[in-house]
Order: C-alpha cells, then structure tokens, then sequence
C-alpha cells in the first residue's frame, strides 16, 4: 500500500496559546478524495508527523492518510457497519442510532463509560 501524503502543518502561538496550521492545496485534497472514491469511504484520519528536518519559518508537520489495514473499516453506510471493535466491547451505528454490544450489557452491569 503506497503511502498518501496531504499536506503540511506548523504549531503557532498565539495569545490564546499554541494553535495548529494545517494547509492543504487542491492536489492534496482531490489524492484524498480519490482514495474516498476508490474505497468507497465517507470519511478518513490523518496522521500529523513531524517532518524529520526543520526548515525555520516552513512546516514542521506533515498530514499522512492513515490506511486501515481492513478494508473499508471506516465506511459507513445506511446499514450497519461496525466503527469499533477492540475488546468486549462493541460499538455500531445504524439507522436507529447508537447501539452497544458488550460484556458489560449481558451481565447487567451497565457499559464501563
């Protein structure tokens, strides 16, 4: 899987504190919106990393596709998709809302959050 970059960020601060840059050009979005398309996706992550070499008053950050390992672990869709599943518990959005599945409701004791 080739990596897919989408832009650059840098840390400023301001009087209210540190804030992010993030900027993103028309190439950057529309590699994002073809990964989108090709995987049949409604929304991704980026991962900000730090850039190894710092060049002052440039970028110091840059935004990487995060690519799940499972295909379409991120689609969502009218029906039933799971958004999360590590551990005993299990969270899935569908067209009545949230629903839960876990441990903790078999037992009667209520989701630990």
């Amino acid at each position: 899987m080739d990596k897919i970059y989408g832009g650059n960020a840098k840390i400023v601060e301001t009087k209210f504190g540190p804030i992010w840059k993030v900027s993103q050009n028309r190439t950057d979005l529309e590699r994002l919106l073809k990964y989108m398309n090709d995987n049949d996706c409604e929304w991704v992550n980026l991962d900000v990393k730090e850039k190894p070499q710092k060049v002052e008053g440039k970028p110091t950050h840059y935004l990487e596709l995060y690519q799940p390992k499972e295909k379409n672990e991120f689609k969502l869709a009218n029906t039933e998709k799971n958004i999360y599943n590590q551990g005993p518990e299990r969270a899935r959005v569908s067209n009545s809302g949230w629903e839960f599945d876990s441990q903790y409701e078999k037992d009667g004791k209520g989701l630990p959050f």
